[in-house]
């Protein structure tokens, strides 16, 4: 079984360079691509009739289910990471990791039933400060202790604000995953700013499925609608 998955911080549909995009842009651009799953984060969901409701505005362009999992909330909506795939989500449950009152963060789960076969997906947006980061995935860890049987498959992906790179050798180990860091170099896994990307704060780890591609997306339409570039793999989920 092959899947195609993306993670994307959509930044709350800001647009990237000099546009304003929209929840419909965001979902036709992913489309494009035909994915079976997608982590976005940085997803805004605004309060009142007639509010915005991102997630569940590029699920109906994606025609896909989506789980929502709020983390900042304040006077206007709300914001935090959403998992939509074409697979039936079996169960979902947003877990708090903030380590302070200001900066809110998360980790959304799901249990997705793949053809039979169950596939844990974690999607997460870590904190600024190397600390916390760290603090945070061992919170992760804890949560896939908890409901990832150990010969389950799965995948942890988002934005881990992991600036110099560090941090990839902790979630390694702590978590028992490979690294899609490891994959491809520095420079190829790049994925913010989205005009000149340095960065490679954008990643994906795994357990139980082999990858097959890996890659960062890069020119039109995707330096229009966000500040980072979406990551993509090809996985080949093992038979049971």
């Amino acid at each position: 079984m092959h899947l195609r998955l993306i993670s994307y911080n959509i930044r709350k549909a800001k647009g990237g360079w000099r546009h304003r995009t929209s929840s419909r842009e965001i979902g036709e651009a992913l489309m494009s691509r035909s994915p079976d799953i997608v982590l976005c984060q940085e997803v805004f969901h605004s309060y009142g009739p007639g509010g915005v409701n991102q997630s569940a505005e590029i699920s109906e362009r994606l025609g896909i289910p989506a789980a929502y999992g709020a983390n900042a909330v304040y006077s206007k909506g709300h914001h935090g990471n959403a998992t939509l795939t074409r697979f039936d989500i079996l169960a979902s449950r947003n877990f708090d990791l903030s380590t302070n009152p200001i900066e809110r963060r998360g980790v959304l789960w799901g249990l997705i039933d793949v053809e039979g076969q169950p596939l844990h997906v974690f999607n997460t947006h870590l904190g600024l400060n190397r600390r916390q980061r760290r603090r945070q995935v061992a919170r992760i860890a804890d949560a896939i202790e908890a409901l990832a049987v150990k010969d389950q498959p799965l995948i942890l992906g988002g934005d881990f604000n992991d600036w110099t790179g560090r941090l990839d050798a902790f979630v390694r180990e702590r978590c028992g995953v490979e690294s899609s860091r490891e994959r491809l170099t520095a420079v190829a896994h790049a994925s913010y700013p989205n005009l000149r990307p340095l960065l490679s704060l954008d990643r994906l780890y795994w357990r139980g499925l082999e990858l097959e591609s890996l890659q960062v997306l890069q020119g039109e339409p995707w330096i229009r609608i966000s500040d980072h570039l979406p990551l993509e793999a090809t996985f080949r989920l093992r038979s049971p």
